[in-house]
């Protein structure tokens, strides 16, 4: 696995192609992240003879947050170019095949056919807002597996984050105010202080 990433990345002769345009085909403009993560399988399994527990937490948080970002990627692609009667996969194939033709670079290509099929039943479903509302959501939880905190966690943080700054903020505006307030009276003495003091007249009868 390790050797397929290595020639597939580097694109060497025509296996190394012919990985290359395959992992494009499959992750379309995250072709080098998929043989990456296939170079990385293969690391893991020569280290520890076996391989890697996908399902586990920390794993499926960062897939959850790697296939958020392809969906939504791809459906900024894809969305200006659904013309008529054009389907989320006639328009994903079409940009594959522009790619080996070399009319468009890997940047435009999207994410590729593995993405296109989720993003044809979110875009059926529930358009482009809730596709990227999905996606959006399915990053969050994968950045809460990732870190293994629960959402009430997170929000208690943000809660007690917030709060620190509010306060700080109050105790900061009152520690300007007190120098002004002492100004204050100090120049209010002073005018009384230099007022002419008005004697008592004398009234003669």
């Amino acid at each position: 696995m390790i050797i397929l990433a290595i020639f597939g990345m580097g694109q060497f002769g025509f296996v190394g192609r012919f990985l290359f345009e395959m992992s494009v085909v499959l992750a379309g403009t995250f072709a080098g992240v998929l043989l990456i993560l296939i170079g990385l399988l293969g690391i893991h399994f020569i280290v520890k003879r076996k391989w890697p527990a996908l399902l586990k937490p920390h794993f499926l948080g960062v897939f959850f947050m790697l296939f958020a970002i392809m969906v939504i990627y791809h459906t900024a692609i894809v969305q200006p170019l659904l013309f008529g009667d054009l389907s989320v996969m006639q328009v994903s194939n079409q940009l594959v095949n522009n790619y080996r033709l070399e009319t468009i670079s890997l940047v435009s290509v999207g994410g590729g056919y593995i993405t296109a099929l989720l993003v044809t039943l979110t875009y059926f479903l529930f358009a482009a807002v809730g596709t990227y509302i999905l996606a959006t959501l399915l990053f969050i939880e994968g950045v809460f597996l990732v870190t293994d905190h629960s959402p009430r966690e997170v929000l208690n943080w943000l809660v007690a984050k917030i709060s620190q700054k509010i306060k700080a903020y109050k105790e900061k505006n009152q520690k300007l105010k007190k120098p002004w307030n002492v100004n204050l009276r100090k120049n209010q003495r002073k005018l009384n202080q230099n007022q002419p003091k008005t004697l008592p007249m004398n009234h003669h009868v």
